[in-house]
């Protein structure tokens, strides 16, 4: 390996580490929250520590992107390898699929949260949907 690539690998798996780490740190922060009761669900909504770990899930989806092409640096660097091209595609849109779905409960999940507690009844027919 050369020394770009070395830098490469160790910026890229030093990403996944990090999202990984983020990832752990924000399914903790908020706390238990009740998936039944939709005013429980609500009241963490509304926590500040929620929108916290909304954030640090966002932003451990971006350096997984960077965190699969260092993966897969590293994988393909002795020979060209089909498989690892393709698990890296695979990978990227599932984090694309999982990144979309993370930022539509970050940004809609406080609007949902205040039509529940506004009494709303199709948005609280959605929630316990």
């Amino acid at each position: 390996m050369n020394v770009q690539t070395v830098r490469e690998v160790r910026l890229g798996l030093t990403a996944l580490t990090l999202a990984g780490v983020l990832w752990t740190v924000a399914i903790v922060l908020p706390g238990p929250a009740d998936l039944a009761d939709p005013g429980s669900c609500c009241r963490t909504e509304f926590s500040s520590t929620l929108q916290v770990a909304w954030i640090l899930i966002v932003v451990g989806a971006m350096l997984l992107f960077y965190g699969f092409f260092g993966l897969y640096r590293y994988l393909s660097d002795r020979a060209e390898n089909l498989i690892a091209f393709w698990a890296l595609v695979i990978s990227i849109a599932a984090a694309a699929l999982f990144f979309s779905l993370t930022t539509f409960f970050a940004v809609s999940g406080p609007a949902i949260a205040e039509l529940v507690q506004s009494g709303n009844q199709g948005a609280i027919t959605v929630v316990e949907a």
